[in-house]
């Protein structure tokens, strides 16, 4: 079976790609279910990084033929898997993504495979399933210890800095391909004066990134470049054209909301989530440390498109197959 072809480094190539903005946590579009920075995965956030993939990919399963990339207990793991795993979390093709971007992601990737494996094993999802179905029974069957309504007001007098918020912007966010297509949007904007509605008719096209509006943004949200520019804007204004490694931005901001401090009845809610995401997160690490002890994992990196130098990690008393 023939490799897979190397993603070419064309020169002058931005650094970065779409992906790398829709990675950034407060920026990311509703619809990207992704939590980590530039797409980099951490191992500790269950929902973004295990399991928010069963949720957004129902019914994406794996492809037939292409490449295997990789052998999990002698199970092989296509290549076409891969392109369907990458368009689902960053809405990219494979081919439009930098090798910085598609190393982390493939980790994930084999992280999650190992996870579905085990919880096919261990009789949590269908021995038939495959990826996506196994990670959805895994969720719905995932065993997380409540949290106590004294735990939240213990951990908040404790942690009296999550009672304070800062200042915060709603901001829509419009991603461009090239400075052609920014400039053709902000023409737009400045004629029509309705942002939404210009964002909305540009999205469709092909390279263009529309979000919708994000919950609320703090400065620390932001990438440093953005945050006076866009602190500085009024509520109802436009950004100019902002250009970044990736493309070209243009925000709105809709709504300004003012620096306040919280009852701790107040921040109960968001404390509650935080701690269960938390004893989630905790759970998820103990089945992938389980799941990498029990399963070899062999990388076939001549049929990856980008070159595979992640440490050797696997299962068994091999460690030198991943």
């Amino acid at each position: 079976m023939s490799p897979r072809p190397r993603r070419p480094g064309a020169p002058g190539e931005p650094a970065g790609s779409r992906a790398a903005l829709r990675g950034t946590p407060a920026l990311r579009p509703a619809w990207i279910g992704v939590p980590p920075t530039r797409v980099e995965p951490t191992r500790s956030a269950l929902t973004g990084l295990m399991l928010a993939l069963a949720l957004l990919s129902a019914g994406c399963g794996p492809r037939d033929g292409g490449a295997t990339v990789a052998r999990i207990d002698g199970e092989p793991v296509l290549f076409a898997d891969f392109e369907v795993f990458v368009r689902t979390h960053t809405g990219d093709d494979w081919m439009a993504l930098q090798e910085d971007v598609l190393r982390p992601l493939f980790e994930q990737y084999l992280d999650e495979h190992l996870l579905a494996r085990l919880a096919r094993d261990e009789g949590l999802a269908d021995p038939r399933s495959d990826r996506v179905g196994a990670l959805a029974a895994l969720r719905q069957r995932l065993e997380i210890e409540p949290v106590a309504a004294e735990d939240v007001r213990l951990h908040l007098e404790s942690h009296p800095e999550e009672l304070r918020r800062p200042e915060r912007l709603v901001l829509g966010q419009l991603l461009l391909p090239d400075r052609a297509a920014a400039e053709e949007a902000w023409r737009a904007v400045r004629a029509r004066g309705d942002f939404a509605a210009v964002a909305l008719e540009m999205g469709e096209r092909p390279g263009v990134v529309y979000g919708g509006y994000t919950a609320e943004v703090s400065r620390q949200d932001l990438p440093p470049a953005f945050r006076d520019i866009l602190f500085a804007l009024a509520p109802g204004e436009v950004s100019g054209i902002l250009e970044a490694d990736y493309g070209y931005h243009l925000f709105h901001v809709r709504e300004r909301r003012p620096e306040e401090v919280l009852t701790v009845e107040q921040a109960a809610g968001a404390a509650l989530e935080r701690l269960e995401r938390e004893h989630a997160d905790r759970k998820i690490e103990d089945m992938l440390a389980e799941a990498r002890r029990r399963y070899p994992v062999e990388v076939l990196d001549w049929n990856l498109p980008f070159q595979w130098d992640v440490p050797q990690r696997s299962g068994g008393s091999d460690a030198s197959e991943r």
